[in-house]
C-alpha cells in the first residue's frame, strides 16, 4: 500500500485544518463507527516487537518534520498566489464538499486556484513519497505504522514511552519543539 493512499491531501488538509494526520480514517473500516464519523469504536490491540516502539518514534518523528515541511510550502505556493488563504480554504472545499454548497469562482480565481493547486500536488506525491522512505528507513511498513498510529495514543503508557522517545530524539537531532504536539 502506498502511503500517498493512507496520507491523502496532507499538506491541504493540514492548512486547512490547522493541524495534520498521521491516517487517513478509512470510513469503511471495521473499527470505525459510521454513526459517529472519524471515531474509533476501539483501539487496535497491538503486540510490539523488542525495538518496535523506538523505530516507530524514529519514523513518527520523520514523518511529522516532512509534513511540517510540506505544510511551509503549501503555505507559501498560497501567499504567492492572488488568493487568500480564506479564498483558497473557500474554493477548495467548494470543490472538495459540493454538497455544502456551490461557491462563485470567476475565471481569474480558477485559474489561480488551479495552479497553486497543482503545485501543491506535486508537494503531497513528494512528502508522500519521502514519509513512505521515513518509515521504510525503520524496517517498518506503512500499514504496521499506521495500526501503532492508531493504538498507541489508546494506551497512556506507550503514549508517554512515545513522547518521551520522540522528545529524545529530537534533542538528539537538535530540534526544539515536539512534532505535531505528540500524542
Amino acid at each position: 500500500m502506498r502511503l500517498r493512499n493512507v496520507l491523502t491531501s496532507i499538506a491541504v488538509i493540514a492548512l486547512l485544518t490547522g493541524g495534520f494526520a498521521v491516517a487517513q480514517e478509512d470510513p469503511d473500516d471495521p473499527g470505525m463507527d459510521p454513526e459517529m464519523p472519524g471515531m474509533q469504536q476501539e483501539a487496535p490491540d497491538v503486540d510490539l516487537e523488542d525495538g518496535e516502539l523506538e523505530r516507530f518514534a524514529e519514523a513518527l518523528v520523520d514523518v511529522q518534520m516532512i509534513q511540517q515541511d510540506a505544510q511551509v510550502d503549501v503555505q507559501e505556493i498560497i501567499d504567492d498566489s492572488p488568493l487568500s488563504i480564506e479564498r483558497f480554504q473557500e474554493i477548495y472545499q467548494g470543490e472538495m464538499a459540493p454538497e455544502m454548497g456551490e461557491v462563485d469562482v470567476d475565471d481569474d480565481e480558477q485559474v489561480a486556484f488551479d495552479d497553486a493547486l497543482e503545485e501543491i500536488e506535486a508537494i503531497e506525491i513528494d512528502a508522500a513519497d519521502e514519509m513512505e522512505e521515513a518509515v521504510a528507513d525503520q524496517q517498518l511498513d506503512v500499514e504496521r505504522f499506521n495500526l501503532l498510529a492508531q493504538a498507541i495514543p489508546q494506551d497512556p503508557e506507550l503514549s508517554q514511552e512515545l513522547n518521551e522517545l520522540a522528545q529524545e530524539i529530537m534533542q538528539d537531532r537538535g530540534m526544539d519543539q515536539q512534532p505535531g504536539g505528540g500524542f
